[in-house]
């Protein structure tokens, strides 16, 4: 989905810690009910669903339903197989899952044998928003932004672009599946794509690649406030529209034609 939404924290907050990288590995989704022949347990890791199997069992496939009714997924099972894992969404393909209730069916000779469901939905809530202060201390770095985002959902996503609106150095809104499937191409930090994936109950800092507070004129830095918008966009499910405050000070930066301040203070503007 492209379409955004507020971030639902209702508070003003700035200056937060630098890095804020969550927790990682996987997230329980817990026992699945009325499955005790087939599966004992479902967790997200990374971007796959990670389905543990009992192990006593007579089924050759397991099948993984989206919310929709059509089939997603169909594994093999291996003989002796404790686990199995459904890949969610991939970047290079591009495929990736609707967020909702899924079904997990076991199959055996084409008939369902068992079955459980789970949900897996990302909620993706903003943390913080401050001035970088990695790097050298250049326009290039202190015009940057870094942007510390939650996944408080049940499913997995990653985050590929951090457009911003009305911001002295603006960002346009990236087109469709661009850079969605390369988030490097927009994302300098974290460096790995596979970081750039959040797991239910992690967090994770994110910095664009393009700063939105590089000034090429007469700004000055002596407490002038910037409002603009951030918009964090999301590889599955809802993104996060968040109006922001800029305050200015401390000493010009400069450097050819580019230029910014040495301290600026974000805040996170609550809805009215």
């Amino acid at each position: 989905m492209t379409g955004g939404r507020f971030s639902r924290r209702r508070f003003i907050q700035g200056g937060l810690a630098l890095s804020a990288t969550g927790v990682a590995g996987c997230a329980n989704l817990g026992v699945p009910s009325g499955s005790q022949t087939a599966f004992s347990k479902t967790s997200v890791d990374g971007n796959q669903l990670v389905v543990q199997l009992q192990s006593k069992r007579d089924f050759s496939h397991v099948n993984l339903i989206a919310p929709d009714g059509n089939e997603f997924q169909s594994l093999s099972v291996d003989s002796g197989a404790s686990e199995i894992r459904f890949p969610l969404f991939d970047f290079s393909s591009g495929q990736r899952y609707s967020p909702g209730e899924h079904e997990v069916v076991a199959i055996q000779d084409g008939e369902q044998v068992s079955s459980t469901t789970v949900e897996l939905a990302p909620d993706l809530e903003l943390v913080s928003v401050e001035q970088y202060s990695g790097g050298e201390d250049s326009p290039q770095n202190r015009a940057n932004l870094l942007v510390t985002v939650e996944n408080v959902g049940t499913g997995p996503t990653w985050i590929y672009y951090l457009a911003y609106e009305g911001a002295p150095n603006s960002t346009q809104t990236p087109r469709e599946g661009h850079p969605r499937n390369s988030p490097s191409q927009a994302i300098e930090k974290p460096e790995s794509e596979d970081e750039t994936i959040l797991t239910p109950k992690e967090s994770q800092s994110f910095l664009s690649r393009w700063p939105p507070l590089r000034f090429s004129g007469n700004e000055h830095c002596r407490g002038m406030e910037i409002e603009f918008d951030l918009t964090v966009y999301s590889g599955v499910g809802e993104n996060i529209k968040q109006p922001l405050r800029a305050t200015l000070s401390g000493q010009r930066i400069q450097e050819l034609y580019r230029e910014t301040c040495s301290d600026i203070s974000v805040e996170m503007v609550k809805d009215e």
